[in-house]
């Protein structure tokens, strides 16, 4: 788990890394970019707690717009990812 694509570090208003939900979904979405560039996953953590406030819904509407304008993405759930992952690796 990287902290950079989870929401408590970077909105928490008694830490030192608080940010603009703007500057926030920026940075979700240049994480997004790279890891589709990469192939690779990419996985964000939520906590309703920290990103259902009114103001911080504007970095995730950000973000799922600009993943949803993005062609080829594969929207999975954990159970999905694990599935796939595992009959890749010739698991059952």
């Amino acid at each position: 788990m990287e902290w950079i694509l989870d929401d408590a570090p970077l909105f928490s208003p008694r830490g030192t890394n608080y940010a603009s939900p703007r500057e926030i979904a920026q940075v979700w979405i240049d994480e997004f970019d790279k890891a589709r560039e990469e192939g690779g996953l990419f996985l964000l953590t939520l906590h309703p707690h920290v990103s259902g406030h009114r103001s911080r819904i504007v970095a995730l509407e950000r973000l799922i717009d600009h993943i949803r304008g993005t062609t080829g993405v594969w929207w999975a759930t954990h159970a999905e990812v694990a599935k796939y992952v595992k009959a890749q690796a010739g698991m059952r």
